[in-house]
């Protein structure tokens, strides 16, 4: 499969965007191409892979954290950058 067909289809035909793989540079990518104001939606990353990012450097402002709460649902998280 061509990554630029997929790219090409993802940004020409969502109006939103869930990442599940936070580290995946290649949703990140769909993510920054999408149409402006379409909302992207990213896993606050909380696992060992995610130890060497800073979120500020990583993931635009507009972006909308997603994280788990104690309760095991997921949340809107108010505080991505800490």
């Amino acid at each position: 499969r061509n990554r630029g067909v997929l790219l090409n289809f993802a940004i020409s035909k969502c109006n939103s965007l869930l990442i599940t793989a936070s580290t995946s540079i290649q949703a990140w990518w769909i993510g920054y191409l999408m149409p402006k104001g379409s909302p992207i939606y990213y896993n606050n990353c909380q696992g060992i892979n995610c130890l060497n990012i800073l979120k500020k450097d990583y993931f635009p402002p507009e972006w909308l954290p997603l994280t788990f709460n104690v309760k095991g649902n997921i949340i809107l998280d108010d505080n991505p950058y800490e």
